[in-house]
């Protein structure tokens, strides 16, 4: 789990609602969201790359979501070992 502004970020893994089968929609690979907005899913991704995030395990900050999600495993992996 990684924290964004020093609070604990859980992905929104629900489906948008009122969604048709025809209706398009974009998915955030990192996260796994989906959105049916494109401004939506176009602010989140922005989110997910700017310098905001920090891993809850090894406490280094400034870093991209994804970055903070692979410091997160780095640390449990250390963590497990001790």
């Amino acid at each position: 789990m990684v924290l964004l502004d020093r609070q604990y970020f859980v992905p929104d893994d629900s489906l948008p609602a009122d969604l048709n089968q025809d209706d398009e929609v974009w998915h955030l690979d990192s996260t796994g969201e989906v959105f049916a907005e494109y401004t939506d899913y176009l602010r989140q991704l922005y989110l997910t790359r700017s310098r905001q995030w920090a891993s809850v395990y090894t406490g280094v900050c400034n870093l991209t979501y994804d970055e903070a999600v692979r410091e997160d495993e780095r640390g449990r992996a250390l963590a497990s070992k001790v």
